[in-house]
């Protein structure tokens, strides 16, 4: 499965992909974002889907032409997209447990990142990974960022469920509920990859 597909690459999760479409075709999405559900479903492919939605110039030309949500994807072929894939973008910020944990240090350095416009981007955008990993200081200091967020930045955080996180990291955020994949959704992703018989997917 290829992050270049963008949202098309994200199998049984029709729900949360088409809210984030209409929120991008409506102009109203918001500072933060929390992914909740089980590992493996799609929570990160969704985010780095959802930053090049943000940035994609083919879509930013198309945008004020009120499309319909289906027609709401990145291009990922444009210079943004194809950074992006890349994961050499300057704006699309990654941070994850180093050691089962995300400590303080790193939410300080990315708070220190933040306080410097974006170098490139229509939308900063930072993905979380495993946000429930943050140790009780680290999610404490993300709050500041929750609290006062930057211009033209978003937030978008990943975990297995809200009540892993403190209460007041959550309350600052959009909750989208990604769901268990069908027995037919993994079939398909066996069978993408390439390297299985669709028997044996």
């Amino acid at each position: 499965m290829k992050t270049a597909t963008g949202f098309k690459a994200i199998a049984g999760q029709q729900q949360p992909i088409r809210l984030l479409k209409t929120l991008i075709g409506n102009k109203t999405l918001p500072h933060a974002l929390l992914f909740t559900g089980d590992a493996g479903i799609g929570k990160r492919l969704t985010a780095t889907a959802l930053a090049k939605a943000c940035n994609c110039l083919t879509l930013k030309s198309t945008l004020d032409h009120r499309l319909p949500p289906d027609a709401i994807d990145a291009c990922g072929r444009c210079d943004p997209c194809r950074k992006i894939d890349g994961r050499h973008h300057p704006d699309i910020i990654h941070v994850a447990p180093h050691t089962s944990v995300i400590r303080i240090a790193q939410i300080r350095e990315l708070l220190q990142a933040l306080t410097l416009k974006p170098n490139e981007a229509d939308r900063r955008v930072v993905i979380l990974s495993d946000a429930q990993a943050m140790n009780a200081e680290a999610g404490n200091a993300l709050l500041k960022v929750l609290e006062e967020p930057p211009d033209r930045t978003l937030m978008v955080l990943t975990a297995h469920q809200a009540a892993d996180l403190l209460p007041t990291v959550v309350s600052r955020c959009r909750q989208m509920r990604f769901a268990p994949l069908g027995e037919k959704d993994i079939e398909r992703l066996l069978a993408a990859d390439g390297d299985i018989e669709p028997d044996s997917a």
